[in-house]
Parts: structure tokens; C-alpha cells; sequence
């Protein structure tokens, strides 16, 4: 079970590649990682350069090394996992009453949705929360590194909602002769990619994804050489 505490617990790294965090040190007004966890802990952590590249997950403290390995990756700015340039990073418990705070905010009917620019000194940063209990409609905070909050949809009156756009989880493409490639960065060797026809062109065949780029790609590709059928497509990890 992830350990939310972590009150004040905010370091340096100066890690690159995707490799384990090596922590170099709390910044000055906060507590060092070693002063809260225990080896083996799992945290929520939010690792940023602060000038917009991050990358938000469960990460497992070890105590001898002092390091913390990336264990789950949730979300990230550019990359699965983040391949860090040289620079100094921060990282720091993703649920803190200090760092990031935990924002739950519930609005009436006359507020149903948060603002992309939404002020950070309001205390709203990454894994903050906005509910409006009146249309069970929620945001989640998942940039919140620099300038304004940037706010994503993921529930409404119980419906799953998922941000589509360049390298999100879903979306859709339009075949040409049969086949697409779609650009995509979060692809891995085990993702679950599901396929629907959303709007039939040619002549529909029925869909399969053809080909998969680690971290690039993948084809989808229609038994039909003449389909240029919409497709939606959507990207699952398995647990």
C-alpha cells in the first residue's frame, strides 16, 4: 500500500536515463525522504526539471542506497518512463500537506468546471482534485509544475472519460488503403489495444493491429485492401 504521508519531504536529483532516483539532498525548508520512509515503502511521487518535463508515479524507497526505484509509472510529459537530460530535478511526494497538496474542491451547479487557468497560488497542484457533486463530474491535476493548472476530465454522472490527443491512451485514426500507423509513445510490448470502426469507409474489413513500435508506434490494418474506415482505438496496460 502507497504511504501518503510525507509532510515537508521534498529532495533534489540530479538522475538521467531511466533509471533509479539517486536523491541528492532536501531542499532547504523541507525533510530529506530517509527522515519518513522505511526501505520498501511505496510512494507517490511527482518528479519534475520545473521547467515542464515531469513524470508522476508510485516509486519504491530504498533505504541503503538511498534511492527510489520507479515502480509504477502513471503519467509522464514526454516519455514511458521519463529519459532524463542532465539538470537538476525535484521530487517529492505526490499527496502532501506541504509539497503537493491534496485539493478536493466541490462546487455547485453555477461551477461545473475547473479553469486550465486556474492560478497555482491557490493551492492546486499535481493530483489535485475538483468535484462538482451536483453533476458527479471530476477533474484531476496532472501538470501542475509550472504557470496555470492543467485540468483532465476522468468522470462524469459515472462514465469513464479518457483525454485523447498526441500520445494519450486513446483516440482515432482514419485507414488509408487498409492500414495506419499511429504515432504513440506510451506503446509497450504488453499494451492491450482495443479496435472499433467508428465510421465505415470503402469497403470495411475487420481490424488488427498489425505491428507495434516499443515506445513509437503501432499499425492498425484492415483485412479489406480498400477500408478507409474510421477507427477508434484505446490503450490498456495490464495490471
Amino acid at each position: 500500500m502507497p504511504i501518503f504521508g510525507g509532510n515537508f519531504v521534498k529532495e533534489t536529483t540530479t538522475t538521467t536515463s531511466t533509471g533509479d532516483y539517486v536523491l541528492g539532498g532536501a531542499v532547504p525548508g523541507f525533510q530529506p525522504f530517509s527522515n519518513v520512509y522505511s526501505d520498501g515503502d511505496l510512494i507517490p511521487l511527482v518528479v519534475t526539471d520545473n521547467a515542464g518535463e515531469y513524470e508522476i508515479e508510485v516509486g519504491t524507497y530504498n533505504a541503503g542506497p538511498n534511492t527510489i526505484s520507479r515502480t509504477h509509472v502513471l503519467d509522464w510529459s514526454t516519455a514511458n518512463p521519463m529519459n532524463w537530460a542532465a539538470g537538476v530535478k525535484s521530487i517529492y511526494p505526490a499527496i502532501s500537506a506541504a509539497s503537493t497538496p491534496l485539493v478536493c474542491v466541490a462546487h455547485g451547479a453555477n461551477s461545473s468546471d475547473p479553469s486550465t487557468g486556474v492560478d497555482l497560488t491557490q493551492g492546486f497542484d499535481a493530483l489535485s482534485l475538483w468535484i462538482n457533486p451536483s453533476s458527479g463530474r471530476a477533474w484531476i491535476c496532472f501538470d501542475g509544475a509550472v504557470g496555470a493548472a492543467v485540468w483532465y476530465e476522468f468522470l462524469t454522472s459515472n462514465v469513464l472519460r479518457v483525454k485523447e490527443g498526441s500520445n494519450r491512451a486513446s483516440g482515432v485514426a482514419t485507414l488509408a488503403a487498409g492500414t495506419v500507423t499511429v504515432s504513440n509513445t506510451r506503446i509497450t510490448a504488453n499494451t492491450r489495444i482495443q479496435l472499433t470502426s467508428q465510421a465505415d469507409g470503402g469497403t470495411p474489413g475487420w481490424l488488427r493491429v498489425s505491428a507495434r513500435s516499443v515506445g513509437t508506434s503501432f499499425t492498425i490494418t484492415s483485412s479489406s485492401g480498400s477500408d478507409t474506415s474510421t477507427v477508434a482505438w484505446l490503450l490498456v496496460e495490464p495490471d
